[in-house]
């Protein structure tokens, strides 16, 4: 061997020698990545790897059987982040990686809440995925439900295909489907957990009556399109359903205030103003008694001040110095309107589930709407103190599924705005269904 080959030979010993020495110095992270329902390995799983001041210092990804390794890591503890699209991201502090050594995090990953091809269950009464349903279905999840400040289950709706809102107030909206056809709007079947929501004898939809809560809803599917063969009548234009929370899916305690306000000045008549303000508490809380059954109990309080508007249509003699008419007392310059909204109301909930084929759901609703100005087939009404109720037991064992409710409603001093004629309703709807699915072979069901 000659003095260059000698050479070259110990050059390469020593980088094999710093190359292990380097190696000693550091470590490595190794673990595997899976699905947490499904319990199937995740591949293309991003593994980030952080220091204490959070910086990445080492990364990979899952192979095809969800196993990883990141090496050439330095010793001390670190945090690794799983992240992919589609999953929620976990984090794993405290992870100790030692000179020579692997150290080992395997992690579980949950499918977030939305989906590409979610479960609906109204356009045929069965659970059955969006894209497999025979109507156009859209959907608000509950992510975006939490995420978007809302006074009505209007502020939710606004964008999905179809669908057109008539703002008459802050609390105050009319919501249809494929157009307007009058004031009321009663084709679009409006339901929450499947049982009728509008007002019985007038077959109007009033959000501000709803007794349900934001922090109740768990998704809203809107079918776009006649559902009449599955709901019977007033469902020609499309069916809105409202889905609330499981206490079993939700335990803990919520508790949420929103306020706000905007004007100009002048208002509508000079020398007044024109503001519009409002304050709204509310509150949730869902207990799960044991592995069969859990409740919960939500309320909330609304109160403030709508824009002010003068009709010329509520006053006696239309011109620059209108006259009130005499019920509402002389001098006034919006006549009979009271401006001030106040609405407060709540629910609970009983689940009892005996088996994973069984469950038993009972609901008791009530608001009432203080004071409110809405729109009539015969012009504005002044809502005062009208009380709305409900009650609702429904069973559901395999295929089987029956349900009974009650919708009251007491109009209280409500009175028509132009004449002064009160509104009077006390009006209730029994209700009792009954749905059974019988399979017939893979293919067909009926």
């Amino acid at each position: 061997m000659t003095s260059a080959h000698r050479a070259w030979w110990l050059a390469f010993v020593g980088l094999l020698t710093s190359a292990s020495l380097l190696t000693a110095q550091t470590g490595s992270l190794a673990g595997k990545v899976t699905d947490a329902q499904a319990k199937v390995p995740l591949s293309g799983v991003r593994v980030a790897v952080l220091n204490p001041a959070l910086r990445q210092v080492g990364g990979g990804s899952s192979g095809a059987d969800g196993s990883y390794r990141v090496a050439d890591i330095a010793p001390g503890s670190y945090t690794v982040v799983f992240s992919m699209i589609g999953y929620t991201s976990k984090r794993t502090p405290n992870v100790q990686i030692s000179a020579g050594g692997t150290a080992q995090a395997d992690a579980e990953l949950a499918s977030k809440a939305y989906e590409i091809n979610e479960v609906v269950v109204s356009a045929s009464r069965v659970p059955e995925k969006i894209l497999d349903a025979p109507a156009s279905v859209s959907t608000v999840s509950q992510i975006e439900i939490q995420e978007r400040p809302s006074m009505t289950v209007t502020d939710h709706l606004k964008g999905i295909p179809g669908v057109d809102i008539s703002q008459g107030g802050i609390l105050q909206a009319n919501v249809v489907a494929r157009g307007f056809n009058n004031a009321f709007s009663g084709t679009l079947l409006t339901l929450i957990d499947n049982r009728y929501a509008s007002v019985p004898s007038l077959r109007v939809n009033i959000p501000a009556f709803f007794p349900a809560t934001n922090e109740d809803i768990e998704r809203i599917e809107f079918v776009l399109g006649p559902a009449a063969a599955l709901y019977g009548p007033n469902a020609s234009n499309g069916v809105l359903h409202i889905i609330t929370k499981s206490p079993f899916t939700s335990a803990g305690t919520t508790l949420s205030f929103e306020g706000g306000v905007r004007g100009t000045t002048p208002g509508a008549i000079a020398g007044t103003d024109n503001a519009a303000g409002i304050g709204r508490f509310s509150f949730r809380n869902a207990t799960v008694l044991s592995d069969k059954v859990a409740f919960k109990i939500s309320g909330e309080y609304l109160k403030g001040r709508d824009w002010r508007y003068a009709d010329v249509a509520d006053t006696v003699s239309p011109g620059p110095t209108p006259t009130t008419r005499t019920y509402c007392g002389a001098g006034h310059p919006y006549g009979c309107r009271d401006f001030d909204l106040k609405k407060w109301g709540g629910e609970a909930r009983v689940d009892v589930r005996p088996d994973k084929n069984t469950e038993w759901i009972t609901t008791y609703g009530r608001s009432t709407a203080g004071s409110l100005i809405d729109l009539t087939g015969i012009g504005a009404g002044q809502v005062k103190d009208w009380t709305y109720q409900s009650f609702q037991t429904r069973f559901r064992h395999k295929a089987l599924f029956l349900q009974g409710f009650l919708n009251k409603s007491d109009a209280g001093d409500t009175f028509i705005l132009r004449s002064g004629n009160p509104i009077i309703d006390q009006s209730r709807l029994w209700t009792f269904q009954a749905q059974h699915g019988f399979d017939f072979g893979t293919k067909e069901t009926i």
